[in-house]
């Protein structure tokens, strides 16, 4: 038979021996969640990206055929971008096709989930609406942007704005009541002003003659400003008639009489 002090001694061990069961116990505890937390934190940042009709991404050129290309946007395949997805007869490029490597980016156009995952992607669509905004951006609130003159075509100009080919009209070419060659205008920058813009049917139209009757306008102000009767010009003869000739002064188109 146990005597007190054993009990009391016994007692006391199995309470030393429990305290650092009970303690690692706790550790062990502490380890799995922390292990649970950095998997889950693991999971949340490799995380594929829910992928949507619509959705752009910044991408690379992997592989090419007569059809397409094979594009890396960062999802379990690759995408595939058809020929006819690379650009479009609206857009101004620079370059007529990628070659592998070359970084691009593309809107998705159709995705298709299960065994055989599609992924169909389009450039010039993407292409279009960033071109697209910024020519919403140079536009502001005054409406004028800078062109380039590309060709001569039937009625006006096709200008590059921004890499969108825009129409200006021969009516808008120039100042009411003076013609102009399309073509002399080719390769020329110059500011023009948006007249007409959808994104929808991807229509830009606008007018250089806007532009030059507000500079001229401001010319001839300065002119009436600056000149008072009695004042000696020189000018250059426009128009021979009957009762006299024009003579160009810049802003103005004077009349030098038969009598004078």
């Amino acid at each position: 038979m146990m005597t007190e002090e054993q009990k009391n001694e016994s007692t006391e061990n199995r309470q030393q021996t429990e305290q650092p069961l009970a303690g690692e116990a706790l550790e062990a505890k502490a380890e799995e969640e922390e292990t649970m937390e950095t998997m889950e934190d693991i999971l949340e940042k490799y995380e594929v990206e829910e992928m949507r009709r619509g959705k752009v991404y910044d991408g690379t050129i992997v592989d090419a055929s007569d059809d397409g290309w094979l594009v890396d946007v960062g999802y379990k395949c690759e995408g595939f971008l058809p020929r006819r997805e690379w650009s479009h007869r609206v857009l101004v490029e620079k370059k007529e096709t990628p070659e592998i490597g070359d970084s691009v980016r593309v809107q998705v156009v159709s995705f298709k989930q299960g065994e055989d995952t599609q992924l169909l992607l389009s450039r010039w669509r993407s292409e279009f609406d960033d071109r697209w905004s910024e020519i919403e951006k140079a536009a502001g609130d005054s409406g004028v942007v800078q062109v380039r003159g590309l060709r001569k075509v039937k009625g006006g100009l096709i200008v590059d704005c921004h890499g969108i080919e825009g129409f200006i009209p021969i009516s808008h070419l120039a100042e009411e009541g003076r013609g102009i060659n399309p073509s002399r205008l080719a390769d020329e920058t110059f500011d023009a002003k948006v007249i007409e813009m959808d994104r929808r049917k991807r229509r830009l139209v606008l007018s250089r003659r806007a532009i030059l009757e507000e500079e001229l306008a401001g010319q001839r102000n300065a002119f009436y400003e600056n000149t008072s009767e009695g004042d000696v010009m020189e000018g250059t003869v426009t128009t021979i008639t009957s009762f006299g000739v024009f003579v160009n002064l810049g802003p103005i188109e004077g009349l030098v009489h038969n009598s004078e």
